[in-house]
């Protein structure tokens, strides 16, 4: 009764020291994945900025695009 006692406390140590191990990684990997969240945050915002820069820009080429033409035309 002893060993099989003894058995179960090492067995029972041993799922312990492997669900720490587990609980570990998993921390890991949420702060990873927190992190890799974050940056693709920062780029998707970085991009966005961009597109509406250049947005802004071709509509402002485009506005005097227009009144260039609208002026050949009165000429």
């Amino acid at each position: 009764l002893g060993e099989r006692l003894e058995e179960a406390g090492g067995a029972t140590s041993a799922k312990e020291a492997l669900n720490h191990r587990r609980e570990a990684e998993m921390a890991k990997l949420r702060r990873d994945l927190e992190e890799s969240d974050l940056q693709h945050e920062q780029v998707h915002s970085n991009l966005r900025k961009k597109h509406n820069d250049d947005i802004a820009e071709i509509s402002e080429q485009l506005d005097l695009t227009n009144k260039h033409k609208a002026r050949l035309e009165i000429e």
